[in-house]
């Protein structure tokens, strides 16, 4: 929770104490932080928080709005969790207040209940193995981190086990394990990470059994995930998020669009199949081949996914087809930089999407995009990450 977000930590402490948390972590694990208020009081505080940011800036008595969107079911809702080893801890998640100490855990509620059992397994078989453990003061010790990614609507797991050097023995018989005892386990990965920051950096990465991917399902489109893929982390809720994005584009047939921030094309395949053609723009090159992967695994053929920075890559991009009709932002927690939003927004586009899962952002890039004589027509808020101060904003912009 920022720390200057006064009004928010008001209304927060007053809720302490109301419901029990589910989780018998919640008062040591940093994993989620609101467990302990009850989910609609969670959105209204969500939502409340929103729009007191963005009041100075908006009149949004004026503006077409409706209530935040939560989740049905808001648990076990996380599609990808990463835990960290440690010697004190085995295996866990960050201590809540400070990221440095671990808490071993022992069930978690974020992400599907067989995660449980996975780290159960993985937990005796160090312990019966003696298998060291990495140490930050110390910078030795072999393994890392657990990463477990999964298909939501298909049920498909991806276990990444990081360690600090390729000095693993016992690899091979810990992938037979999980994947016997796990058969929803398809894919076991190997990964390599010798950096000191308390952070997954692979260097290397092996493929020690089963698929090189796991599938999953938004609405009517098949994504391959694989272990550093960037993915929505909640996929109920991404396709909420989806649909809203391709409603706010009010497509009639003929539209050109800019998917800026594309990632692996999620966004850009929801509105392809009204729009005449859609340019997504991606600084990783990996995400950009699995962009295109997953168009053709889906038969799109109208979209156009380019790598490269975004700032250098628009004036090519609309020198070569002569303009847009809609662009699609999906920017980084951090927002965009005010140089190259003004970069993007000196050439004209009818519409804007704005997608912030950031609120603060938002607020800092809104005067950036007034000033170029664009107004606020409709805001959504969303909530993809239930039992944490997070809320996505969706912006709907006219010039």
């Amino acid at each position: 929770m920022p720390k200057d977000n006064e009004s928010l930590r008001t209304s927060v402490t007053a809720m302490k104490g109301k419901i029990v948390p589910r989780c018998r972590h919640f008062s040591t694990c940093g994993g989620c932080s609101w467990q302990d208020i009850d989910y609609k009081q969670q959105l209204k505080l969500k939502e409340e928080e929103a729009k007191r940011l963005l009041t100075p800036l908006l009149n949004l008595s004026e503006i077409d709005s409706s209530p935040i969107i939560g989740m049905e079911e808001p648990w076990f809702y996380r599609n990808k969790m990463e835990f960290t080893f440690r010697p004190d801890a085995i295996l866990g998640l960050h201590r809540k207040g400070d990221f440095r100490e671990v808490v071993e855990i022992d069930e978690c509620f974020l992400s599907s209940p067989s995660v449980n059992g996975i780290l159960r397994t993985v937990k005796n078989f160090v312990r019966e193995n003696n298998i060291s453990l990495y140490s930050p003061g110390k910078q030795s010790g072999l393994l890392r981190y657990l990463v477990i990614r999964e298909g939501k609507n298909t049920g498909e797991l991806l276990l990444n086990i990081v360690t600090l050097t390729d000095n693993f023995p016992e690899i091979e018989l810990l992938a037979q394990k999980l994947l016997g005892e796990f058969p929803s386990s398809k894919s076991f990965f190997w990964s390599i990470d010798p950096y000191p920051a308390d952070a997954v950096k692979i260097t290397e990465m092996k493929l020690v059994a089963g698929q090189p991917f796991i599938n999953e399902r938004i609405g009517n489109f098949v994504f391959r995930i694989r272990p550093t893929s960037f993915f929505q982390t909640n996929t109920r809720q991404a396709e909420k998020l989806c649909q809203l994005i391709r409603e706010m584009t009010s497509l009639k047939g003929g539209e050109r669009i800019l998917d800026l921030y594309c990632g692996v094309g999620t966004f850009s395949f929801f509105v392809a199949d009204r729009a005449l053609k859609v340019y997504g723009i991606e600084i990783d090159p990996l995400t950009v081949k699995e962009a295109q992967e997953n168009a053709r695994l889906n038969q799109i053929g109208n979209v156009e996914f380019i790598s490269g920075d975004v700032g250098k890559e628009i004036l090519p991009l609309l020198q070569r087809i002569g303009g847009v009709e809609i662009m699609i932002l999906d920017p980084p927690r951090a927002g965009i930089s005010h140089k190259v939003l003004n970069k993007l927004l000196s050439f004209h586009y009818p519409t804007i999407i704005y997608v912030s899962c950031n609120p603060r952002a938002l607020v800092e890039n809104l005067p950036v995009i007034h000033a170029h004589r664009y107004r606020v027509k409709a805001i959504r808020f969303i909530d993809m990450f239930p039992h944490t101060p997070h809320v996505e904003c969706l912006v709907k912009l006219s010039g």
